[in-house]
């Protein structure tokens, strides 16, 4: 998020639509943090086995390097008979006025 000039990770959790795509509830933001730099490295630690409390730990990096924790621990609800799984976005959103981009250049997914 861009504030006053001032580039800004946001975490937010519980942002949510209806079935015809309106949104019913923008959410909580649970974490922010300034960042500098034209680059950002973003990271989740999940626990995906199923289970009740596992959990989803995220963390940033501006060198993609050396990783800061960022953020409280998601606990995912993944006790269902058929778990899924859990949906992670990165995504641009307008606070202010109409407009604004992010760029992704890569997404990765690995497991131990």
């Amino acid at each position: 998020r861009r504030d006053n000039g001032q580039t800004r990770l946001v975490a937010t959790n519980n942002l949510t639509m209806n079935g015809s795509w309106q949104t019913t509830s923008t959410g909580t933001e649970v974490a922010s943090t300034s960042v500098s730099g034209g680059r950002i490295w973003l990271r989740v630690n999940a626990d995906i086995r199923p289970g009740t409390g596992r959990q989803a730990r995220f963390s940033y990096s501006t060198d993609g390097v050396n990783f800061t924790s960022f953020g409280p621990a998601f606990t995912m609800g993944n006790a269902w008979q058929f778990f899924m799984g859990y949906r992670f976005a990165i995504f641009n959103y307008a606070t202010q006025s109409l407009g604004g981009a992010v760029t992704v250049n890569r997404f990765d997914l690995t497991t131990p």
